[in-house]
């Protein structure tokens, strides 16, 4: 058991409870990590996706449609996300490109409806049932069919069989050429569409990762982390974080402002007030959560 003053600031309290001597488990995932060896670039998409598989334990990696550039700063990036946050990799069971992602579901799923309707229909035979199974099949990724303006996404299902394809994913719509990715990047920094910094293809890494660890530590349901986006209106999120924070089809209201944050924080080397506030609360929760005993 231990106090925190409700009015210090991250680094205060790490260096309190953290840097001084409160005793500090290290997970065996955090150790897994740092046995590994050191991210080094692929020369082709083979070689990016035997990375993936090799580094993160990730049995679903598919880059097909992305540039290696681009596969290769997922890679880095995701490295360092879990070396960061070790907990996340629990939470990932795909990396690499969206639509092959729905891609690799499409028979896990077929069985799994298919399993379903044998249940409930004793009598019938499975070749009577499969048209059935594969019609809530391509309903279900229907509902998931890749926006060509959507440059990435993050999912994170609870249940199987779905939460064995988790994790973040790239769209090939931007990744397959990772010099136009950049420029356009760019120019949505320049129009305050995406944050200061944010003009990398590791800030589209950041965002994605935000969500998850928005998912893993609930961050979103934080009142003090609410109230930055319920006090401010469309025009001051837009200049104090991003036009994005508040215009996206996201049906949680907080949950881009924090991926946005995040990003922001992970890549500008002075965050503004709703970044820093975001991405302290984040470290200060993860600590919290799964380092200090």
């Amino acid at each position: 058991t231990y106090y925190v003053d409700s009015k210090m600031t991250y680094p205060e309290w790490k260096k309190s409870f953290v840097d001084d001597g409160l005793k500090v488990d290290v997970p065996d995932d955090t150790m897994k990590v740092k046995e590994r060896v050191s991210f080094t670039s692929a020369k082709n998409i083979k070689e990016a996706e035997e990375y993936a598989r090799t580094a993160f334990g990730i049995e679903n990696v598919c880059y097909k449609g992305v540039d290696v550039t681009t596969a290769n700063e997922w890679n880095k990036c995701l490295t360092d996300s879990f070396e960061r946050f070790p907990e996340l990799k629990n939470n990932f069971g795909f990396v690499g490109e969206a639509h092959e992602r729905n891609t690799m579901m499409k028979p896990t799923i077929k069985q799994y409806f298919l399993d379903g309707l044998m249940k409930v229909n004793p009598n019938r035979t499975s070749e009577e049932l499969e048209p059935f199974a594969e019609r809530k099949m391509k309903n279900l990724l229907n509902k998931m069919k890749v926006s060509k303006n959507t440059m990435a996404n993050s999912w994170s299902p609870s249940d199987e069989p779905f939460k064995s394809f988790r994790g973040v994913a790239i769209n090939k719509e931007f990744g397959k050429n990772s010099t136009k990715f950049i420029e356009g990047l760019k120019e949505n920094v320049k129009n305050k569409f995406h944050p200061v910094g944010c003009d990398t293809i590791k800030s589209v890494l950041d965002h994605e990762i935000g969500h998850q660890l928005d998912d893993l530590l609930k961050i979103r349901d934080m009142k003090e982390i609410q109230k930055l986006f319920d006090d401010r209106t469309y025009d001051e999120l837009t200049e104090a974080l991003s036009m994005y924070t508040w215009k996206n089809k996201n049906p949680n209201r907080y949950s881009e402002m924090i991926a946005e944050a995040w990003s922001e924080y992970c890549n500008n080397p002075q965050p503004r007030e709703i970044a820093r506030i975001v991405g302290e609360t984040i470290e200060k929760t993860y600590d919290e959560l799964f380092r200090i005993k």
